[in-house]
């Protein structure tokens, strides 16, 4: 396979860069955006529920609501330009119809947002800091969760200095857990910066 590879660049073929057989298709309109971007979320997927949301938008999903709410929301548009330029010509407007429908598209829109926020959720995941005073378990908690031995557990308090990290999943959602310095009053230098991390956690 390798000669085969080599054979071809040398008669003047040239390895696809990343991405390209996607950007082909979506130029080429067999990939909508939404399915485009849903690809690179499944590739990048952390945990297999954002791999089954990117799943789900890949086959159209989200792309296929937001085009039927476009439809809706120029079919109502037009309807009410022509009230106003036409309003003679045309029979009473149905204003319960009207304001049904209204409604109606505004529940498909707050769904479809809050499936992006789901997905988005899905992909980029949480970060959560464990702040607090010095050597009340901060460190062990973040062992604990993580099912782990990252953090250096003792009795002395400010061990932890530095922000440390920790990856798990809850509920199919990535979480980055980060183990900060314990904060109090420190004339150490070195602690005191490792407070200040704290706070900017």
């Amino acid at each position: 396979a390798a000669r085969v590879m080599q054979a071809c660049i040398e008669a003047g073929a040239r390895r696809a860069q990343p991405g390209e057989f996607t950007l082909r298709a979506f130029l080429n309109g067999r990939l909508d955006l939404s399915q485009a971007e849903a690809l690179g979320s499944l590739l990048r997927a952390r945990t297999p529920a954002a791999a089954d949301s990117a799943l789900a938008g890949l086959k159209g999903g989200l792309g296929e609501v937001v085009v039927q709410l476009r439809r809706t929301t120029l079919t109502l548009i037009a309807e009410i330009e022509a009230r106003i330029d036409f309003e003679e010509d045309l029979p009473d407007m149905d204003a319960q119809r009207m304001q049904a429908q209204v409604e109606e598209l505004q529940k498909g829109i707050e769904s479809a947002l809050r499936t992006a926020r789901q997905g988005s959720l899905l992909r980029q995941g949480l970060t959560a800091a464990i702040v607090g005073r010095p050597n009340v378990g901060k460190s062990s908690l973040l062992n604990v969760w993580s099912r782990t031995d990252r953090a250096i557990v003792t009795e002395i308090a400010g061990t932890t200095r530095d922000v440390l990290e920790a990856g798990l999943v809850v509920g199919g959602v990535p979480v980055t857990l980060l183990d900060t310095a314990g904060i109090r009053e420190s004339r150490d230098v070195v602690e005191r910066m490792g407070v200040q991390r704290s706070r900017d956690a």
